[in-house]
């Protein structure tokens, strides 16, 4: 099962996200893609939220995705 994750504001005032990557997975995950525990999202501070929101939503769909296969 993938976790939800949320969309937040970093201490910085920049848009931040990050998404666990499932024990089971983790091997083949780092494999593919160089990454083991998590996968971080940034985006500026002087981005509006609207747009921030709508990338965010692009990048969680595609390290879902990536996560699932």
């Amino acid at each position: 099962m993938v976790q939800m994750t949320t969309l937040s504001k970093a201490t910085n005032g920049d848009w931040f996200a990050r998404k666990a990557i499932p024990a089971d997975v983790r091997e083949a995950y780092q494999a593919a893609y160089g990454v083991r525990q998590e996968e971080r999202f940034r985006r500026s501070s002087s981005l509006p939220q609207g747009h921030a929101k709508a990338d965010f939503r692009d990048w969680d769909a595609e390290i879902t995705s990536r996560i699932e296969a």
